[in-house]
């Protein structure tokens, strides 16, 4: 059940689709061997950022795409307006700081999510509101390209359900998933 939750939710992560996947695990399904496990399979790294009696909130992340997006200039030129550090690796230090400090997720979380920065900001000066369409996040730019890519996310997801319900299991879907990561 624990994996389960994993594939549900960060099977685009797992196939270096997306940089990162952020959801809540109910406390009493948390399972570290396993997830020690999968993390093996995967190579990714997971951050329990938020633990209470109910849940527990896991970023899982692939460093490197994430760095990727950390390090494009217009991403990073906009982080540190917001006084994150220059350097990738401390810019998540950061965001994983704030997280852990709040019960709300500050809104340049979507860069570290691997959401398109114009998505990101026009979220912010819209409140939320006015976006052209909503999917994995909110739409303000380019929804052809945003629905496409949701598209690939669900198609993943539904894949690893139908591998599961098919008898494979999560160990054998993460490495599937890990060999169609492109280098």
């Amino acid at each position: 059940m624990f994996c389960d939750i994993i594939l549900k939710h960060a099977s685009a992560t797992m196939a270096g689709q997306k940089a990162s996947s952020l959801f809540r695990i109910p406390h009493s399904l948390w399972d570290q061997k396993a997830l020690v496990s999968l993390l093996h399979a995967t190579q990714l790294l997971c951050v329990p950022v938020q633990v209470s009696s109910q849940s527990i909130l896991v970023y899982l992340y692939d460093s490197q795409l994430l760095k990727n997006i950390l390090s494009q200039a217009d991403n990073r030129f906009y982080l540190m307006k917001l006084g994150y550090s220059y350097h990738p690796d401390k810019a998540l230090q950061s965001l994983l700081e704030k997280l852990k400090k709040s019960n709300s997720f500050p809104h340049e979380i979507g860069l570290f999510l691997g959401y398109p920065l114009q998505d990101v900001y026009s979220y912010i000066e819209n409140k939320g509101q006015n976006s052209l369409y909503t999917g994995y996040w909110k739409v303000y730019h380019n929804v052809k390209a945003a629905k496409q890519q949701f598209a690939q996310y669900d198609l993943c997801r539904d894949l690893c359900k139908r591998w599961r319900q098919e008898g494979a299991s999560p160990y054998e879907i993460a490495q599937f998933l890990k060999k169609q990561k492109k280098p």
